[in-house]
């Protein structure tokens, strides 16, 4: 989902009907008052110049990358702050994973110690975001004021839920900082647009 904010109100879409279903209900289990449609992220349907603040998480890798920035910059007002959480991996990771001997061999022994038995919810579109399609979204991005890299190992070789393994996790990503962006298994940066979004795609 990719929510929104403009002064005091707050706005989400999302393109799968049972995604909204739930993000509803979980808004009004925590009393927040979201506005909730259902649209696509290359066509989005509010006003050009409506946002203060925007968030994107687990959203970017399923759409066209350049066309919902086109989008998310138009919406956005200048100067409006862009918060985005997001998998990802390097094109040359994602090239090991996707070898004959890792997809065919490695992967399937592995799938069912990472997701705990259950099968994972993959949809067809989706693809972690590389480091060129970081390069698109951050862009019209001036000044980047946060970037960092998560999971290494977590949600890749371990699962998710482990509080020790999490935190050795985020401390080797630190000590291996230069080449975290190579290894990280997730991003989470933010930025402001560049004033009068001069530099849209």
């Amino acid at each position: 989902i990719i929510a929104g904010t403009i002064v005091t109100a707050s706005f989400a879409f999302d393109l799968s009907p049972d995604s909204l279903a739930i993000a509803r209900a979980l808004s009004a289990r925590e009393e927040m008052n979201i506005t909730f449609e259902e649209m696509s992220a290359e066509k989005l349907k509010y006003e050009s110049s409506f946002f203060d603040y925007i968030v994107a998480r687990d959203i970017l890798h399923h759409v066209d990358i350049s066309l919902a920035m086109d989008e998310i910059i138009r919406v956005a007002k200048p100067r409006a702050l862009f918060i985005v959480n997001e998998i990802y991996s390097h094109s040359i990771t994602y090239r090991i994973r996707h070898s004959v001997f890792v997809e065919n061999v490695l992967y399937p022994l592995m799938q069912n110690f990472i997701y705990r038995g259950k099968k994972p919810y993959i949809t067809l579109d989706e693809r972690k975001l590389t480091e060129l399609d970081i390069q698109i979204i951050q862009k019209s991005m001036k000044p980047l004021v946060l970037n960092k890299y998560f999971n290494f190992l977590v949600t890749r070789v371990v699962p998710d839920g482990i509080p020790i393994i999490s935190k050795l996790d985020r401390i080797s990503l630190v000590v291996l900082a230069p080449f975290a962006k190579f290894i990280a298994g997730r991003i989470f940066f933010a930025g402001r647009f560049s004033k009068d979004n001069e530099d849209a795609i």
